[in-house]
Formats: structure tokens, C-alpha cells, sequence
């Protein structure tokens, strides 16, 4: 089954969605330019999108949905390889890896090297993982530029840095990562395990690594959360449900671990 590739915000246009003020699609408005010079303007408030076609065979194809922030995993790959898959995690996807399999994780360099923040879904096509299908599906990620995310930081305000922080959590048991109905995982015991949590101050140390995102343009259309960041952070639903979305400049930068 073929379907079409789906860039930016709107159907079937081609490149890079570019708008003349914040949220403004380059459709409906003419992008403005930073110099006089005319021909030879600079279009403001670039959005960079990258399309990446992932499978599963199982639920979690269903995971990964608009406005959420992804993790991509980092593999080494053959040139040339025809329909090459990757790997992207939601949040809570990324924090119930770290915690199911703490084993792999001893300490943060190791998880870095395999893993890194890379963009927020714009779009998605495809996904059927019925019986007799299994498609792939091809999801759009804004990797820098003006965009829309989940709330998972808490309270904020406009012109604030916000960060990924890598830390070391207590999980009691009982903790639940819940991801659909029918769908989740416990803790049987307690757990310290690393895990990936929002901040708006930026943490280093041996035990802590924070990782700048980008910078908030507008809240004042944000509601508070009512809920912890925390528990959003292992909750699919409750991110979907409680995580108001806003607008960001993303720009991911390179984390920097202490020496």
C-alpha cells in the first residue's frame, strides 16, 4: 500500500514549512525577510522538518502521536540501505526502557551513546498493524525550529530555556508506566533507575546531565498542569490528557557530561 508523504502542517506541500510570524504557515502569509536587499531576503522563523519510517509489530506503533517530544536510537546502518527502519520513543517509552532493562544502563555516557533527544511529531501516515498487515509508518518530526509540544516541564513562563535532565530516580514498587488501556507495566520492587524528566534549570554532576531543548515563545494560552511532570512522564494517557501543548523554538543541543 502506498501513501503519501505528508511534510510540515499541511497536505502535500513539499518543503519546510516557513511563516512570517510564529505558528504562521508560509500557505497562508508570505514569509518576511531580515534584510532590505531585495531577491536576496533571509526567510525568518525557519521549521526544519525530516521524515523517519519506523515499524512495529506490536501496540506500541499506536504510542507515538502529534506534539509529542521523541527519542530516536542511535545505530549504525549499511550505506545504501533500502527501507531503512528507525527506532523513536515517546517519553514514557523511553523512561519504561530505561527502567525494564536498567541492567544495560550503568551510567549516562552509555545511554547517550545510544540515545538522544531528536525532534517533536508534527504528522504521522500509515501504522496498520492489523493481523494480516503490518505497515510501516512514516512520522514527521520538527527537529529545529518553531513548533508545538506537550506541556511535561510544569509551570514556566515566555523566554524560558527549558531542558531534558537525565538523572537517577527512586521508583517505589507499585510504579506503574501505563500506556493504553490494558496496557501497562509495574514495578514489583523498588527501583533506582535513570530516567529522563523536564526541567527548567539545568542539572550536572556525576549522577545528572541536562540536555537544552529550546526556549518558550508562548504560554499565556497554557493552562497549569494539575498533575506532577512526574507521573506524566510514565503515563502515555495522562501526558495526552494533561500535557497542554504550546510553542517552542527547538533547537537540541549537545549534552555536555561532566569530565
Amino acid at each position: 500500500m502506498q501513501f503519501p508523504l505528508y511534510e510540515g502542517r499541511v497536505n502535500a506541500f513539499s518543503g519546510p514549512t516557513m511563516g512570517s510570524a510564529p505558528g504562521v504557515e508560509s500557505t497562508l502569509q508570505t514569509p518576511s525577510t531580515v534584510t532590505s536587499i531585495p531577491g536576496h531576503g533571509i526567510q525568518s522563523n525557519h521549521t526544519i522538518n525530516h521524515h523517519y519510517l519506523t515499524r512495529s509489530h506490536g501496540p506500541a506503533a499506536g504510542f507515538l502521536n502529534t506534539g509529542q517530544l521523541v527519542f530516536v536510537h542511535k545505530k549504525k546502518s549499511p550505506l545504501r540501505q533500502s527501507a531503512q527502519t528507525t527506532a523513536l520513543l515517546n517519553l514514557p517509552m523511553m523512561n519504561y526502557h530505561l527502567c525494564k532493562d536498567a541492567d544495560r544502563y550503568s551510567d549516562m555516557q552509555t545511554i547517550l551513546d545510544l540515545f538522544c533527544p531528536q525532534g517533536i511529531i508534527v504528522n504521522k501516515q500509515g501504522g496498520d498493524t492489523s493481523a494480516t498487515t503490518k505497515q510501516g509508518t512514516i512520522v514527521n518530526c520538527t527537529v529545529a525550529g518553531w513548533c508545538e509540544t506537550m506541556n511535561i516541564w510544569g509551570h514556566f513562563a515566555d523566554g524560558d530555556t527549558l531542558y531534558l535532565t537525565l538523572k537517577k530516580a527512586h521508583l517505589p514498587s507499585g510504579t506503574k508506566f501505563i500506556f493504553g488501556p490494558g496496557n501497562s507495566y509495574t514495578l514489583e520492587e523498588d527501583k533506582h533507575v535513570w530516567q529522563f524528566t523536564g526541567d527548567t534549570s539545568p542539572s550536572f554532576g556525576l549522577d545528572a546531565c541536562s540536555i537544552s531543548i529550546g526556549r518558550v515563545f508562548r504560554s499565556r494560552r497554557l493552562q497549569t498542569v494539575a498533575t506532577p511532570s512526574t507521573r506524566i512522564t510514565r503515563d502515555l494517557p495522562m501526558m495526552v490528557i494533561h500535557g497542554k501543548q504550546f510553542e517552542l523554538f527547538l533547537n537540541i543541543l549537545r549534552p555536555r557530561l561532566p569530565i
